[in-house]
C-alpha cells in the first residue's frame, strides 16, 4: 500500500500465495489502508511539533535580540555602557574607555522610542513639511519636544 500499487496488482501477486478470495483480500486491502493512514497522521503529528519547537525557538531567539538590544540601549541612556578605544600618541598606544558621549544618548533614545512605538514619524509628500506625530505618556512630556 505504501508503494502505491494498485488492488488489482495485490490480487494477482497474492491471492494465489495466501490462497485467498478477492473479498479477503479486499479486507486485508482496507486494514493496511487504515495501517497507512494511521503512519501518515503520526507523521504528520511529528512534523507539526517539529514545525511547532523550530517557530517557538526563533521566536525566543528574537525576543532574546530584541530585549539585548533595548537592554543595551537602555546602559548608553542611563551611561553605564563602556567602549574602549585605542588611542596613539607621543606616549604611545593606549587604551582609552569612554562613555556614550550626549549625541549617543539622544540616539540611543531615539532608537528606543521608535521600538517602543512611542512615537512614529509619518512624511506625507516632498514638498510638503514634515509632520511628526508623538504619542506622549502625559501632557508634562510635551516640554520636551521642541519645534524643528
Amino acid at each position: 500500500m505504501e508503494q502505491g500499487r494498485s488492488r488489482e496488482s495485490i490480487i494477482k501477486e497474492y491471492g494465489d500465495r495466501w490462497n485467498a478470495s478477492d473479498r479477503t483480500i479486499d479486507r486485508y486491502i482496507a486494514f493496511a489502508k487504515d495501517i497507512v493512514a494511521n503512519k501518515m497522521e503520526l507523521r504528520d503529528a511529528l512534523v507539526e511539533a517539529m514545525r511547532a519547537d523550530v517557530i517557538v525557538a526563533e521566536a525566543e531567539k528574537w525576543l532574546k535580540s530584541n530585549l539585548e538590544l533595548e537592554a543595551r540601549l537602555c546602559s548608553i541612556i542611563e551611561g553605564t555602557l563602556e567602549t574602549e578605544k585605542v588611542v596613539e600618541d607621543e606616549k604611545g598606544k593606549r587604551v582609552v574607555r569612554m562613555k556614550p558621549t550626549h549625541a549617543d544618548v539622544i540616539r540611543a533614545i531615539d532608537k528606543l522610542c521608535k521600538i517602543r512605538g512611542m512615537y512614529d514619524p509619518k512624511i506625507r509628500k516632498a514638498n510638503q513639511p514634515v509632520i511628526v506625530e508623538y504619542k506622549l505618556q502625559s501632557m508634562d512630556d510635551i516640554k520636551y519636544i521642541e519645534e524643528v
